[in-house]
């Protein structure tokens, strides 16, 4: 194969957020959110990837759909009549309801303020394609594989297999809090708090709306990387929470990023790249240990219209950046 013909294309977005709601700024006060143009952004990135030459394999969309607010529990939400989440997410939806491009979703922090589990599974779950995958994906797995041509894997990652919005087992419950009373002394504070306040850089990720994968869904990518080395596979990760500071911040990144980054790193002649979102303003590092590309996308809810095709090529891959969206090209 020329290593400039073009083995398959797909989309990446994340932080829609979308809530029809008045723009604002967040906690801190350094980040402006435009909640209800980022809808109108997401569309523009459906018809742009509608309007290729060249198909999308598929599109990832990892994680933050709709805003935490639409619940109605806290900020503006608390002027609502009734709950907006599924007005919501049916807005978000209806944009590429008719798509042909097969879509999948990785789980963020707002999915969780606004619905079960349950709930989740049969809104997002139901989207993938058995065309695309080459398993079969459970109702209630949030973590999977599948291969979009011979010689790839893409494999979705939940960075919230763990934590304290929204349970997956009173044992997983016990777990995160143990780990997060540990090392956050301003949860024992009164509201309103600042989470960070005081805390080291390495401390920083240990609050309320970040997440972990877990130990089970660890052994699980371990297993499938295993399994895509005898296969001669090159493998692309995805998931909203980063797992490299250095593409993102302290801030952001999983309660077990150190211990996921091992494993990527284990398998550096397999793993080409990460991505994820959570941060809104981006970023990208490759780690000097594995040559891994770490990149997070940019979110429509602050920075406009954002959305990235990835062309995947025999040995790198073009990052196209549409509208703010950085680009990159990745060399393996």
């Amino acid at each position: 194969m020329n290593k400039h013909q073009a083995v398959f294309h797909f989309g990446l977005m994340s932080d829609i957020q979308y809530a029809d709601i008045e723009p604002a700024s967040n906690f801190g006060g350094h980040e402006q959110r435009d909640y209800r143009a980022s809808l109108g952004y997401a569309k523009e990135a459906m018809d742009y990837w509608s309007s290729l030459a060249t198909p999308l394999t598929f599109i990832a969309q990892l994680g933050d759909l709709i805003d935490g607010q639409n619940a109605g529990q806290y900020g503006q939400g608390l002027d609502f009549d009734s709950p907006q989440s599924e007005v919501a997410l049916q807005q978000v939806l209806h944009i590429w309801k008719h798509c042909p491009i097969p879509i999948y979703h990785a789980i963020g922090n707002h999915e969780l303020y606004n619905f079960t589990w349950d709930e989740l599974s049969h809104y997002l779950n139901c989207e993938k394609s058995d065309s695309q995958a080459q398993q079969v994906i459970s109702q209630d797995e949030f973590y999977h594989s599948f291969s979009p041509c011979p010689g790839w894997r893409f494999i979705m990652l939940n960075s919230y297999e763990e934590n304290m919005i929204s349970p997956r087992s009173e044992e997983s419950e016990q777990r995160v809090r143990s780990l997060l009373f540990s090392k956050n002394p301003n949860l024992t504070k009164k509201p309103p708090v600042n989470f960070f306040e005081g805390l080291s850089k390495k401390h920083q990720r240990f609050v309320p709306f970040n997440g972990g994968f877990g130990q089970t869904q660890l052994t699980w990518l371990k297993e499938t990387l295993s399994q895509a080395q005898k296969n001669n596979e090159r493998c692309l990760i995805a998931s909203h929470l980063p797992c490299y500071s250095k593409s993102a911040s302290p801030k952001n990144v999983a309660f077990d990023a150190d211990e996921l980054r091992q494993t990527l790193n284990e398998y550096s002649q397999e793993v080409v790249a990460y991505f994820a979102g959570h941060r809104h303003g981006g970023g990208y590092a490759q780690d000097p240990k594995s040559g891994i590309h770490h990149v997070t996308i940019q979110a429509p809810l602050t920075h406009g219209l954002c959305a990235s095709t990835i062309t995947v090529y025999k040995d790198y891959l073009d990052l196209v950046g549409l509208g703010q969206q950085k680009s990159y090209s990745l060399k393996f």
